[in-house]
């Protein structure tokens, strides 16, 4: 391997980073594919040529810095910055896909796809010049593709922060010199003059209308297929680029959105002044008109507020509580009691809204005709413009633009309070939700109820089957027998087959609900994102994962595919794959807050800079009302602080969510992470009495539809070791739990649903003991060794590892501690099944990987503030096998 500044090879290592091969080399370094070993991920490996240039060196250096301090979904990140034996060095992002240069090379772009792609450079760009920032090299070469259509801008090395004076004079505010252009050492040209601005040719001050018209020539050439600028040498093309009109792109592209030229037109502008003032003005323009198409990575926003501030953006999803830890599910749960509806799309992004839709639907559909969302009319409103904020919902809700169509179906009810039909459809979006949130879905029943004699026959018959969702406790059963009468009364109706497939997936139904997702499925082949989401989850663990990747390959925007293998790369600690899809969301629906979200645990889950994650959680909150955003901030900073092992500022902000909210759910989140801050420091008594304190007002507490969601064994164990429950009643009350759910469950239900209930019953043991007699009675159900179960039970590995760790079965405990010690959260249990890890790679001899384990606990809670239990016990297991730790 030869470096790019003489015949010296590039040593096998730089730093962590072990060289696997070169990617490419350009007038700033050679860039290699490289193995990050510490953080266990490739990276793209930028080295600085070791010519002896200070100034090279420094404009190396400025190139990290500025693209450092960009933090948004279509730029490259930039993970680290460092210098080894000479050599100065950034890790980036491995982008796997093509460039825009290659994507050309195979033909001119038509203008819908070159509209999308243009969308996201514009964002990208936008991002920079938000912070002052001129790219300064904007060319296709420097805009890379992913493979789910992702626009990420690469190599600001030109890139110069407007802010900074670049001469002795200085600069004038929001401008940066020019680079010579043709440096004496080298005779090359700084920048592409093809995309040069005619003031960047001829040596001005820019300020980011430098991009702008770089921006105009590479959409120019996307469309028509060659470039506005030419020259039989770089002086003449340069001159070209400062004298000469372009051809108009109209007269090569005659078929051109006049939208879409008069954009370049406008970027093309000689002077800067008669540009647009930077890349967000671009896409106010591009916006204007979005594209309904995915070639161009179209960004319909497909999640609303209420999903957002769950954290979740998905319909019909199975909560998961891990036990001990506040999950990606939890963040900002609080919330779901005021915004708790959620909506899938019914029809392709593409398909166009219907001009009329008014069929009622009366009858059931004849053969062959399949009932979409937009078919469907609502019954006569009393007050002028509720039906049309109706429809206009409805053709919302069927593009996929869910949180504009939600928007619209509340605007519908508060024009006209009694409008039975936009109840109706509030109430079926609700009962989307896993658990049914009681206080959102019941008054929008009784609103349909009250105005049922206005309702169609099939909406009274849709109102008939989600009774019983509304019941207190819901009556789950019943509504799955009330489902499949209405489907073969209504068989070709897509939203009564997917209100099928949710009712027999919360049954654990598995397989009758995979045959109704994949009923819809045939129904509806081309909009298959929430029946492959149900299927990913109705199936085994490797069939649903390539449900949800032949999902994404077909549809890239399919959010409910893309939160679905999302949330499965965060369990099992795949945080890289975490953060490439966390990424996209933040693409394919800007306004939500699970891609931000996600994206903080990801970057969580790779020990990423505490102002990397801050930066990702300010990105969620920006998404979220501002009375919800102020809570969920003190909720984020609870996490940082736990994350980062201030217990004591954590113990304080957590106080802030101290009083019961037994009508909410998310109460009980907010209660466990307190009780769990309060034992790791060290406060065994508090934490026990805490503890007991829910145990003894669960069960006033709505009744969760899941056992992996609810935090009571969790917290019995908790209030057992505090010493505020005796044994006796700890063993008790332990088995009537197990009992309640063996209750619950009809016989197909239990056989799914059992090894989990009973792993989670008897996870915290309190001795070696306790675990080898809990160990011994976990059922074995199919000869598969217990509790090793199906991911249709997204339950925390930690505490079931430990459980087995100490029950004596080291390999199992090793299968569920790996991806639990890895999982991509700020939460307390990563860390905590570190601790566990090491232990059980030091009982199979394997000291490297233990003192690895133990490290890792110590750098997050080695100098916690008052104490860390867990971190006390690595340091004490460290020191024993002699590990090297730092200090």
């Amino acid at each position: 391997m030869q470096n790019e500044g003489g015949p010296a090879s590039v040593p096998a290592r730089i730093a962590q980073f072990r060289i696997l091969g070169l990617l490419g080399r350009g007038g700033m370094g050679a860039v290699y594919r490289a193995h990050d070993e510490t953080l266990r991920r490739d990276v793209a490996l930028k080295l600085l040529p070791t010519t002896g240039d200070e100034e090279r060196r420094h404009r190396f250096l400025r190139e990290a810095r500025s693209a450092a301090a960009l933090t948004h979904p279509n730029v490259a990140v930039i993970y680290e910055v460092g210098e080894d034996a000479g050599r100065i060095y950034i890790a980036m992002e491995l982008i796997e896909g093509e460039s825009l240069r290659q994507r050309m090379d195979r033909g001119r772009l038509d203008p819908a796809s070159a509209r999308g792609l243009a969308e996201q450079i514009a964002r990208g760009l936008a991002a920079a010049h938000d912070k002052g920032i001129v790219h300064r090299d904007l060319k296709p070469e420097n805009v890379m593709i992913t493979r789910e259509g992702v626009v990420k801008l690469l190599d600001f090395g030109l890139a110069k922060s407007g802010a900074v004076q670049s001469s002795p004079g200085g600069a004038e505010p929001g401008l940066a010199k020019t680079e010579t252009l043709v440096t004496s050492d080298e005779g090359r040209i700084m920048g592409t003059p093809e995309y040069m601005s005619p003031e960047q040719a001829t040596g001005e001050m820019l300020d980011v209308r430098s991009d702008v018209f770089s921006f105009g020539v590479v959409l120019y050439e996307m469309v028509s297929g060659v470039r506005p600028f030419r020259g039989a040498t770089p002086a003449a093309l340069l001159v070209a680029v400062v004298r000469d009109r372009e051809p108009p792109l109209r007269e090569r592209v005659p078929d051109v959105d006049p939208q879409l030229a008069s954009i370049v037109d406008t970027c093309l502008a000689k002077t800067p002044a008669d540009r647009y003032s930077s890349a967000s003005a671009i896409l106010g323009v591009l916006g204007q008109r979005q594209s309904t198409t995915h070639s161009g990575a179209a960004l319909p926003p497909t999640t609303t507020l209420e999903s957002a501030a769950s954290g979740t953006g998905d319909r019909g999803r199975r909560p998961r509580f891990a036990a001990p830890a506040v999950t990606v599910a939890a963040v900002a749960a609080f919330a779901l009691a005021a915004f708790a509806i959620t909506r899938v799309s019914r029809v392709p992004p593409g398909t166009p809204p219907q001009a009329a839709a008014t069929t009622t639907s009366d009858a059931p559909a004849s053969a062959g005709t399949i009932i979409r969302l937009a078919d469907l009319a609502p019954s006569k409103a009393s007050v002028p413009g509720a039906e049309a904020s109706y429809r206009r919902a409805m053709q919302l809700l069927g593009r996929g633009e869910d949180a504009a169509g939600a928007k619209a179906m509340r605007e519908a009810v508060t024009t006209d309070p009694d409008f039975a039909s936009a109840h109706l459809e509030l109430l079926v979006l609700a009962t989307y939700n896993c658990p049914t949130p009681l206080q959102t879905a019941r008054p929008h029943f009784q609103a349909a109820s009250r105005g049922r004699s206005a309702l169609s026959e099939r909406e009274r018959d849709v109102l008939d089957a989600i009774e019983p969702a509304v019941l207190d406790p819901p009556d789950l059963a019943q509504v799955a027998v009330r489902m499949h009468a209405l489907a073969a009364k209504r068989p070709n109706d897509v939203e009564v087959i997917q209100m099928l497939a949710v009712a027999e997936n919360k049954l654990f139904h598995f397989d009758r609900s995979a045959e109704a997702a994949r009923r819809e499925i045939a129904m509806d082949p081309e909009e298959e994102s929430f029946a492959t989401l149900i299927l990913a989850q109705d199936l085994d663990d490797d069939d649903g994962s390539r449900a949800l990747d032949e999902c994404l390959r077909r549809n890239p925007g399919a959010q409910d595919c893309r939160v679905e293998r999302a949330l499965k790369y965060e369990a099992l600690g795949e945080c890289h794959e975490l953060e490439s899809d966390a990424r996209a969301m933040t693409v394919y629906a800007p306004d939500s807050a699970t891609g931000p979200y996600l994206l903080a645990a990801a970057l969580a889950g790779q020990n990423a800079s505490v102002d990397a994650i801050r930066l990702a959680l300010d990105a969620k909150r920006s998404t979220l009302p501002p009375a919800v955003a102020e809570r969920v901030k003190a909720r984020d900073d609870v996490e940082l602080a736990v994350w980062t092992g201030d217990f004591a500022s954590a113990r304080s902000g957590l106080a802030a969510f101290a009083a019961p909210a037994p009508a909410q759910t998310p109460s009980s989140f907010d209660r466990v992470m307190r009780v769990d801050v309060l034992w790791e420091s060290g406060d065994a008594r508090g934490a026990g009495d805490l503890a007991m304190a829910f145990v003894k007002e669960a069960p006033a507490m709505p009744r969760v539809e899941r056992p992996e969601s609810d935090p009571l064994p969790h917290m019995l164990a908790r209030a057992r070791q505090g010493g505020a429950l005796s044994e006796a009643d700890y063993v008790a009350q332990r088995d009537a739990w197990i009992a309640s759910w063996r209750r619950r469950l009809d016989d197909e239900a239990w056989t799914a649903a059992a090894p989990v209930i009973w792993a989670l019953a008897f996870s915290y043991p309190a001795n070696e003991a306790d675990a080898r007699a809990a160990v011994e009675r976990l059922p074995s159900f199919g000869g598969a060794p217990p509790p090793i179960a199906s991911r249709r039970f997204w339950t925390d590995d930690g505490p079931i590892g430990e459980l087995l760790l100490m029950g004596g079965r080291i390999d199992d405990a090793l299968a569920r501690l790996r991806p639990a010690a890895h999982q991509c959260t700020l939460a307390l249990e990563p860390i905590r099944a570190q601790l566990r890890l090491g232990e059980a790679l030091e009982k199979t001899g394997d000291v490297t990987g233990a003192c690895s384990s133990f490290a890792t606990v110590l750098s997050h809670w080695g100098h916690a503030k008052p104490r860390s239990l867990t971190a006390d016990e690595a340091r004490a297991h460290a020191q024993k096998l002699g590990c090297a730790l730092a200090p």
